[in-house]
């Protein structure tokens, strides 16, 4: 077996005195991790060796983790944009060229960035796979090693993205390897993913907008508005919250600091099912929205999630949408944009739900807001259309309330999933309120544990439910250098009266997009198989330097 390589020849170690951290880096990035190397644009004039040196090195960091090493980390922002800038040419690689020795780079990218839409491109595109089905094999010895990936059909072709998964809705198995954000974990991690390439950007914009004094204005502490048409005006949309039904204690204690379990002007829900804050028909230029400015019950939230449907019929056109995110951050509230769910209507999605998501996600990556991606979570749950008379009514537009006996206010967690990691059960597959209230309270979860709490944000290198997944994990770091946000935290809490309450959610570490149509083609077939023992050997010789590198953090190296 593969594996059994891991210790073949193994004699030497590091030494304690060496910089593990610099070790790592050099041997992930061998090619420099320096300024002029990774923030710049790239020019290769034609050639890619920078990158291709890179996927023994990836593929072997990848494995390691994958079978338990767990000696380093570090922020990965490098590595994303290594795998994004060298997708650019993986579409016109033929064989015979050296790039084409890298495609299961992409393979690895996607499961580490499942929803961005360059790596789901490079990994779906045809053209990049047409010549070369046999290194996606899942037969092929090198997959043994880095576990289950999803190398065929990982893109839906009804809404590129999600699983190519059964439509049956069982949510009770998840990808394997531990890992996190995969097509068919449906947990709070992957939830609150989708912003995570700016997360950082995010976190900093939100303490300023929470901390900056608007005149004339007191805050609320744990305000938050629920703003948008129809689909924020059913009663439906926070009945979970307000019964609380097998919420986890973090679920709860998000619940009761933004009084979502409460029948009083603080809770949002209430303002938007009463509609105050949200009406059927409203878009983002209703009149709606500028009362929420002006009036002393509204403008005293601290935070707005927003979900209005395309601005005009040019889903790239988000000058109204823009103006609407100015006005609300000039009265103290922290807008979160949600993007919108499918429709059943011929060729809707194509021309305006998923161009719209788009631009919507990339528009808040330029301002650096958090979003919720509703939309991809519909299709991580029900690919293939099987989302239509589930999680979205019959009528083709409405997420659904009742559905195969699941209700908006039902266990979101039971069957099949696990309340002390957050994974959704059968419950979330069927009734799309239900699932739309869940994602709202992980992601005001998030916002207050890092905006308003002041937790330091540590993004992890993967997505493993060990490292912020769980109900009970917090950052042991956060202790520790809390002081460096400590002055944004508190004065967040100042001009909040920040609430008692501490909530611990997952911090995510993929980036998002949804939305992104794509081919799910490829089949398994034949070809030579030195390609493939020679990317094997390369993987194996960066195995042993970790190894070697794993064995000196065992004798005492940090």
């Amino acid at each position: 077996m593969p594996e059994d390589y891991f210790y073949q020849d193994i004699t030497q170690f590091a030494p304690d005195t060496r910089d593990l951290k610099n070790m790592i880096n050099g041997l992930v990035y061998p090619s420099g991790y320096n300024f002029d190397g990774y923030h710049r644009s790239y020019d290769f004039e034609g050639e890619h060796y920078h990158f291709y040196s890179l996927l023994p090195s990836a593929l072997g960091a990848e494995a390691a983790i994958h079978n338990g090493f767990d000696a380093w980390s570090y922020k990965d922002n490098a590595l994303l944009r290594s795998f994004k800038i060298g997708a650019t040419w993986a579409g016109a690689a033929k064989r015979g060229e050296h790039i084409n020795n890298w495609l299961p780079y992409y393979w690895v990218a996607h499961r580490r960035y499942p929803n961005d839409p360059v790596i789901s491109e490079a990994v779906a595109k045809s053209s990049a796979r047409s010549d070369l089905p046999w290194i996606f094999s899942s037969t092929l010895p090198l997959w043994g090693v880095l576990g289950d990936i999803y190398p065929e059909g990982a893109l839906d072709s009804d809404s590129g993205g999600g699983s190519s998964s059964s439509s049956s809705g069982s949510s009770s198995s998840s990808s394997s390897g531990g890992w996190a954000c995969g097509a068919d974990d449906h947990n709070s991690i992957r939830a609150n993913s989708y912003d995570d390439a700016w997360q950082a950007t995010w976190i900093d914009n939100a303490r300023d907008i929470l901390t900056t004094p608007v005149a004339g204005i007191t805050k609320t502490p744990g305000k938050v508005l629920q703003v948008g048409d129809s689909m924020s005006y059913s009663y439906a949309y926070g009945l979970w919250a307000r019964t609380e039904n097998g919420a986890s204690a973090s679920d709860s204690s998000t619940i009761s600091w933004m009084y979502a379990n409460q029948y009083n002007y603080d809770n949002g829900f209430e303002w938007s099912s009463n509609g105050t804050t949200a009406e059927g028909g409203a878009g983002w230029w209703s009149g709606m929205i500028d009362g929420i400015y002006t009036n002393t019950l509204l403008n005293d939230a601290q935070i707005a999630v927003i979900m209005l449907n395309v601005p005009t019929m040019d889903p790239d056109d988000l000058s109204i949408l823009e103006q609407r995110v100015d006005e609300f951050i000039g009265v103290g509230i922290l807008p979160v944009i949600s993007t919108i769910p499918p429709r059943t209507a011929d060729g809707y999605n194509e021309s305006l739900a998923y161009p719209y998501n788009r631009a919507v996600l990339a528009f808040a990556e330029t301002r650096g807001l958090p979003v919720i991606d509703y939309a991809q979570e519909i299709l991580f749950r029900r690919p293939n259309g099987t989302w239509a008379n589930t999680l979205i009514s019959n009528d083709g537009v409405h997420p659904s309330g009742r559905r195969n006996d699941f209700a908006p206010e039902s266990d979101p967690y039971t069957p099949g999933g696990d309340q002390a990691t957050h994974r959704t059960g059968d419950a979330a597959l069927n009734s799309g309120y239900l699932l739309r209230t869940w994602l709202t309270v992980q992601k005001i979860k998030e916002i207050k544990r890092y905006v308003v709490d002041g937790e330091v944000y540590e993004p992890d290198f993967g997505c493993n439910p060990d490292n912020g997944g769980s109900s009970s994990s917090t950052s042991s770091s956060s202790s520790s250098s809390s002081s460096s946000s400590s002055s944004s935290s508190s004065a967040a809490s100042s001009s909040s009266s920040s609430s008692s309450s501490s909530s611990s959610s997952s911090a995510a570490s993929s980036s998002g997009s949804s939305g992104n149509s794509g081919e799910a083609g490829g089949d398994s077939g034949g070809g030579s198989i030195d390609l493939a023992l020679l990317i094997l050997l390369s993987l194996i010789s960066a195995l042993k330097a970790i190894l070697r590198i794993k064995g000196s953090a065992s004798n005492g190296t940090k």
